[in-house]
């Protein structure tokens, strides 16, 4: 991961934010938007085919509980969803994820807005059908792909100035560069993880104000 500043001042996630190119409002509102994206530990204990294994139970799981509960059922832990909502938003979410990894996304891929997937979706009387084929597609496609890079190398750039952030794949000069596995440097991207295993180079100030300043939200 190549870490540049291209103006003065700390890097800012801001008011917009530039993803390969198209700058758009960072999303800040919606259930996502208000999750908190802790420091998740070391990426040495992650293992992905039980990461797999695990999306594939509770997946299930979730399924058969909706079915129990019924679709209008409130969600504790989402309040002000009912069960259909939840259903909705984690079945575009696995196709939007599936989609993204089936077909090797290089750039942001836009997506609808958290009220629209809830305006939008199956019917009721489809809504079970459809979750079900979103969730085992994107098991499907994660277990295909689950040993993609395995030995290669990856480079991702982040550059950053005031207001404006875009991360993208390439290398170049820049002013700290950060080294190691890609599950490490996928989780330190998500500021999910610290720095167990990888290894900095340069300015490693640069990284430090990119942590501190941007933080990844969805809405």
């Amino acid at each position: 991961m190549l870490a540049k500043r291209e103006a003065a001042g700390k890097p800012s996630a801001g008011p917009a934010a530039d993803r390969g190119g198209d700058s758009r409002d960072l999303p800040g509102e919606g259930m996502l938007g208000r999750m908190d994206t802790a420091q998740a530990g070391s990426p040495s204990r992650y293992d992905v085919a039980e990461l797999i294994g695990c999306l594939q139970r509770d997946g299930e799981r979730l399924a058969a509980a909706a079915g129990q509960a019924g679709f209008a059922a409130p969600v504790p832990a989402c309040p002000g969803w009912q069960v259909r909502d939840l259903l909705k938003h984690l079945g575009y979410v696995h196709r939007w994820a599936a989609g993204y990894v089936r077909d090797q996304h290089k750039r942001w891929v836009d997506r609808l807005s958290e009220a629209e997937i809830l305006a939008g979706g199956p019917s009721d009387e489809a809504l079970a059908a459809w979750f079900r084929q979103g969730h085992a597609e994107l098991v499907r496609v994660l277990a295909v792909h689950a040993g993609d890079g395995a030995g290669g190398t990856a480079h991702w750039r982040v550059d950053s100035a005031p207001g404006r952030l875009a991360v993208g794949r390439g290398t170049g000069p820049a002013e700290c560069d950060v080294t190691g596995p890609a599950t490490g440097l996928y989780l330190l991207l998500w500021n999910r993880a610290g720095l167990d295993g990888l290894t900095v180079s340069g300015d490693a100030s640069q990284l430090a104000a990119l942590r501190e300043h941007f933080h990844v939200t969805w809405g």
